[in-house]
């Protein structure tokens, strides 16, 4: 079975998210290539995250969309594919071999203010490579239900797919390392901090969070020391929300880091009282499962799939409450020392299983149902 792999998404000038991060995952966990499976990952452009050895196919291009349906559909002629794997669902239109996408997912399904991106065509093109596709992974089983419900013979095609979790983040603290230093690297040293990791886009929902430290720093004197530090792309997007957090009359109490290796992101992690993600809608919440491995305790929304990701290790609010929700659980949080153990046991317990090497070994498994396996 020889395999080209579209590895366009992993181009971009930052490290890879959402998508992008569960294709790196899933790249991490495949057997070397051999016997009888054969892969490379084609790029329009020098990849990052890739480990050394890893074949690639660099064929240039200035633009993913143009050089997919340019030279993606010859690089896999060129090289004999039997099938063409795809982390969007965005395929070479004339493309002759099967080919298998992802679905990471349905953002304008949700619900919700301003879910996200529900732009036709995103819309038109997770229809039409699911259509197209001889079998869809799916980021999680939320993002599978509601794709059977959007797109026509998903029911048959559609497969839940485990996250392939780094397992680096499970790895316990080294003797002699500051457990404190996730506030050194946001340059605020000694103070406690709550954390949001993720883009700014407004189906965050960020803005709920900066209401929730709003909250949580008036309810208690001990409170007035919290902060907040946010981790994502240094882009547009985060400005406005910056902007918006100066209408709030809280941007001194808001540190932002970007461009973080694995190892300072999993410090930034541990150092935290807690992970706020109350968005809108996910697919697969990243977030909250490297939190959970990093034994930090997570207040997230419940809306898309996040509850299904947080697996009832997590404090489960609804979005939409002007942060009350949870303020309420990050003081419970606080107050209930037993329980906050309890729920970091939990949490470690949720993620003990997930791998890249389970990942991939799902993801070669419905290769070959495409391929009459």
């Amino acid at each position: 079975m020889r395999v080209v792999i579209d590895g366009s998404i992993l181009c971009g000038p930052s490290a890879p998210i959402g998508v992008g991060r569960w294709l790196r995952g899933v790249l991490a966990g495949l057997p070397v290539s051999g016997n009888e499976l054969e892969w490379t990952v084609a790029v329009p452009g020098l990849p990052g995250g890739l480990s050394d050895g890893m074949p690639v196919e660099v064929s240039p291009g200035d633009h993913p969309l143009g050089w997919r349906q340019g030279r993606l559909g010859g690089i896999c002629e060129a090289l004999g594919a039997d099938l063409l794997y795809s982390p969007l669902p965005a395929f070479p239109v004339h493309g002759r071999c099967p080919r298998v996408t992802t679905v990471y997912e349905l953002p304008w399904t949700g619900g919700g203010p301003r879910v996200g991106s529900r732009g036709l065509s995103k819309r038109l093109w997770t229809y039409y490579g699911s259509v197209a596709a001889e079998r869809i992974v799916c980021a999680s089983e939320t993002t599978r239900e509601r794709l059977v419900d959007y797109a026509f013979g998903a029911g048959t095609k559609a497969r839940a797919v485990p996250a392939p979790l780094d397992p680096a983040f499970a790895e316990p603290v080294p003797e002699g390392v500051d457990e404190g230093r996730g506030a050194g690297l946001a340059g605020i040293d000694g103070s406690p901090y709550f954390l949001y990791v993720g883009t700014s886009e407004p189906k965050k929902n960020v803005v709920e969070v900066f209401r929730a430290l709003q909250r949580f720093r008036d309810a208690t004197p001990v409170s007035r020391d919290q902060r907040l530090v946010l981790v994502g792309p240094n882009d547009k997007a985060r400005r406005m929300l910056l902007g918006e957090a100066d209408r709030m009359g809280m941007r001194g109490l808001v540190s932002c880091l970007d461009g973080l290796s694995d190892a300072e992101l999993r410090d930034v992690y541990r150092s935290a009282d807690a992970l706020l993600h109350l968005s809108w809608s996910e697919g697969l919440a990243w977030p909250v499962l490297e939190a959970q491995a990093c034994g930090t305790p997570v207040v997230c929304s419940d809306r898309g799939a996040l509850p299904e990701t947080a697996g009832g290790a997590a404090r489960v609010v609804p979005a939409g409450t002007d942060g009350a929700a949870a303020c309420e659980a990050l003081l419970r949080l606080k107050e209930d020392c037993d329980g906050r153990a309890e729920l970091v046991r939990l949490g470690r317990e949720r993620v003990q299983g997930l791998s890249r090497e389970a990942s991939a070994a799902a993801v070669t498994g419905i290769w070959r149902e495409a391929l009459g396996g």
